[in-house]
């Protein structure tokens, strides 16, 4: 018979750390797509990755001479971060911190890139959480830093009622996740479940999103005070359009 269990949010990503590479392969495109930001050498360029999960990016980045900060809400993602450096060539540390105290945990102008992908930022809860992440990030970047962010594109979703997410299966795992619309409100009730077929063990949890559109979170790094918001479709800076799969934004 199967075991199935609820947890917390918080809890179910302390699960899924020890299996997140595997769920999640890492993807060089967006170590490329930070790069491809710079004319010059990305060695000794300090970059911050906000909702690094288990370091994946940040020790691709370090590899190839930057200097990286990767912070992360859960502290079983940052050890698992943490263990994974230890062999690194390279300067990546890991810290468990909160994405909404840049402004306190930084020095002014400590960065030349921001990066916060994978979907992070719509675990803030409304317009004035993303403003308050969005200044904290200006301030910690040098003149003519970049922040560099990917999100779903939630128009799309909306627009198409669309309720899930891709399959992720592999010989041990099953990975599931679904929405809840509630597009009056741009809210998404967010479902994971995770199936270790191995030993026929199923953990659940779920969550709230704000499924922020295109033209509300570029209007939100304006009021933050970027100066150019450039919004594309995929980290290869394809444009962006109402049918891209993903936002990703390049803003300086």
């Amino acid at each position: 018979m199967s075991k199935e269990r609820i947890l917390k949010m918080s809890k179910l990503y302390d699960m899924i750390a020890a299996h997140y590479d595997v769920i999640f392969p890492f993807n060089a495109a967006k170590g490329e797509f930070l790069l491809s930001a710079w004319a010059e050498s990305a060695k000794g360029k300090r970059v911050l990755e906000v909702g690094c999960g288990t370091g994946s990016l940040s020790i691709w980045l370090a590899e190839r001479g930057c200097e990286v900060v990767g912070i992360d809400l859960d502290a079983e993602m940052v050890r698992h971060a943490i263990l994974k450096a230890e062999d690194v060539k390279g300067c990546a540390s890991f810290r468990e911190l909160n994405m909404l105290d840049l402004d306190v945990a930084f020095s002014h102008a400590e960065f030349d890139a921001v990066v916060c992908f994978g979907n992070t930022l719509v675990h803030l809860e409304d317009d004035q959480a993303i403003l308050r992440f969005l200044r904290g990030a200006r301030q910690c970047l040098h003149p003519g830093g970049h922040l560099l962010l990917q999100i779903l594109n939630y128009d799309r979703i909306l627009c198409e009622g669309i309720d899930e997410l891709p399959l992720v299966e592999t010989e041990d795992l099953i990975f599931e996740r679904s929405y809840r619309l509630s597009k009056e409100h741009r809210k998404i009730d967010f479902g994971i479940r995770l199936t270790d077929t191995s030993s026929d063990e199923t953990m659940q949890s779920q969550t709230m999103l704000y499924a922020i559109g295109a033209d509300q979170l570029c209007a939100l790094f304006e009021e933050a005070g970027f100066s150019r918001v450039t919004r594309l479709g995929d980290y290869t800076r394809t444009e962006f359009c109402s049918d891209s799969f993903s936002l990703v934004i390049d803003a300086v």
